[in-house]
């Protein structure tokens, strides 16, 4: 029952997360993805939110160093070189604006 657990605080954290940046409340949805990431320092998941975050922000140093961080750490995880593409990505249409 305890490997439940750490799934269930991921999934809130990123759902409170998630509702403040459809409120345009990337402050409160900054502080949701820290404490998430605080309670739950191996989640690549609740890193990958909060530099996304970054990035909707124009925090675009902020999100590569988190993502490098976690990366580092964690050098097997698909889903962070997903989120490292996507901002990669995004990075380049902001560059090209």
């Amino acid at each position: 029952q305890k490997e439940f657990i750490p799934d269930l605080l991921e999934g809130l954290y990123m759902n409170i997360a998630i509702s403040y940046i459809l409120e345009n409340k990337f402050k409160e949805a900054e502080d949701a993805f820290e404490k998430g990431l605080a309670e739950l320092p191996r989640s690549t998941q609740v890193a990958a939110g909060l530099a996304k975050l970054y990035f909707l922000e124009k925090k675009p140093n902020e999100a590569f160093s988190l993502l490098e961080s976690y990366t580092e750490k964690y050098p097997k995880d698909e889903h962070l070189d997903e989120v490292i593409q996507e901002v990669l990505r995004w990075n380049k249409i902001e560059k090209q604006k």
